[in-house]
């Protein structure tokens, strides 16, 4: 039964990570991702722990306390973004919410990441990954 047990924490633990080579996006759209590189590794003393989560999409909020949006696909043009950012870092944790003003392009990835910052604590940066299409 113990074996059962770790088992299953073992994949809940792995299963809260984003694999980037399992986003699909789809043909003449951008895909956002909020990154995430391993929920509940808070619990494990002074560990650090990174992730995001899209909050709002031009004024519309996509997440909660009970569902968090990390993968989106949207129409290429300008939107405005809402990302939160939360930081587990040496006991401590940091989070903040940053505006993104973006106008995304077709067949790309715009991946969000959070980053310690001196004066903010947890800021969301991104990069954009080229989708090649078969």
């Amino acid at each position: 039964m113990r074996n059962i047990i770790v088992s299953v924490s073992l994949f809940i633990l792995a299963a809260c990570a984003t694999d980037l080579s399992q986003v699909n996006t789809p043909n003449n759209k951008a895909t956002i991702v909020a990154f995430e590189d391993s929920s509940f590794q808070f619990l494990v003393p002074l560990s650090t722990s990174a992730s995001t989560k899209i909050e709002y999409v031009n004024g519309k909020k996509v997440s909660d306390f009970f569902t968090s949006t990390h993968i989106l696909h949207l129409d290429p043009g300008p939107h405005q973004l809402i990302v939160s950012c939360l930081i587990f870092y040496s006991g401590r944790s940091y989070s903040n919410d940053i505006e993104h003003q973006m106008v995304l392009e077709a067949n790309k990835q715009y991946v969000f990441t959070a980053h310690l910052s001196p004066n903010h604590g947890c800021i969301a940066k991104y990069d954009v990954n080229e989708i090649t299409t078969q």
